[in-house]
């Protein structure tokens, strides 16, 4: 079973949230940046996840996303459940089917489709952000606040300059997490967003 795109970026946007050390809320700007989607499609998952109840969204300057419940109360099966909707596999009567309502095949398809879900119920959103994972979206956030552009005289942007100390992805990795080494090199000192942010995604679907 393949999930559809508008459930993979909801994972994606809740597992974002997982990191606990910000001091505000997320934006859905950042997180369409970092995962190079389209402001407006993101904007519909963020509704999505809004309504059914796994994020809050917080108005005003310094408002965002944050996630509803701790990651420990998500389980996933339930959050792919609720943006994939209850579709069945195969619709028997669109077109209509011959063997409509003398047929098995839907009942066994049916049933895999609730196996699925109860296996993906045995994780939880906490689960899927641990170790590796959840030093990559530490960074990711880390680097998309010491990289916002600035505008230059002459209009041009041009990247801030990452914190001191926070020139690499494993030294950051290994500043919040001295035991634990990170999953995912960058050559260079002072490596491009782009890169960046493609080297930390591969990390996260990694894990994932």
């Amino acid at each position: 079973m393949q999930l559809t795109r508008f459930a993979e970026l909801g994972l994606r946007v809740l597992m974002y949230l997982t990191e606990s050390g910000r001091e505000l809320p997320v934006t859905i700007q950042e997180i369409a940046r970092q995962f190079d989607v389209p402001h407006n499609h993101l904007v519909k998952v963020v509704h999505k996840l809004g309504k059914l109840g796994w994020v809050h969204t917080l108005r005003g300057r310094h408002g965002g996303l944050r996630l509803a419940l701790p990651a420990g109360q998500m389980p996933i099966g339930e959050i792919v459940r609720g943006m994939e909707g209850d579709a069945p596999l195969v619709n028997c009567e669109q077109p209509h089917c011959t063997l409509a309502g003398r047929c098995l095949l839907e009942g066994v398809l049916n049933q895999a489709v609730e196996q699925f879900y109860q296996s993906l119920n045995r994780s939880t959103l906490a689960d899927v952000c641990q170790r590796g994972t959840a030093q990559a979206i530490a960074w990711m956030h880390q680097d998309y606040l010491s990289q916002r552009e600035e505008t230059l005289p002459d209009g041009t942007l041009q990247p801030s300059a990452l914190p001191e100390g926070r020139n690499s992805l494993p030294d950051f990795c290994a500043r919040r997490t001295p035991s634990t080494a990170c999953s995912v090199s960058v050559s260079g000192t002072s490596p491009r967003p782009s890169s960046l942010r493609s080297a930390t995604i591969s990390s996260i679907g990694s894990a994932w």
